[in-house]
């Protein structure tokens, strides 16, 4: 089971990514999970997984009359308990950064 950290700014999470890479950690095992697109962050690892995306306008309006938000479709794609993935749902509402670690 994988476990995830929780970043304030994107600068905070290269700087977490840096070091794992440093300790030996491969990018194919990170994915990063946000509510905006983290251009630096996506421009300077090409190998981690990256949902993290502006919604365009037609994508929000669906949305809007969606069951399911896109909060919960991220966190249904990772292998979390109920109790984490409410945790980590509430941080994507707060704008936070999310760095999955398989």
């Amino acid at each position: 089971m994988g476990r995830i950290e929780v970043y304030e700014t994107e600068a905070a999470l290269i700087d977490s990514i840096v070091a794992k890479k440093d300790e030996g950690l491969k990018e194919e095992h990170m994915t990063v999970i946000a509510n905006s697109s983290l251009d630096k962050t996506i421009s300077q690892f090409k190998h981690i997984e990256n949902k993290s995306a502006d919604l365009g306008p037609l994508a929000k309006f669906i949305s809007i009359f969606s069951t399911t938000s896109r909060e919960e479709k991220l966190m249904d794609a990772l292998d979390l308990t109920d109790n984490e993935k409410n945790i980590h749902r509430k941080s994507l509402e707060d704008n936070k950064l999310l760095l999955y670690i398989e």
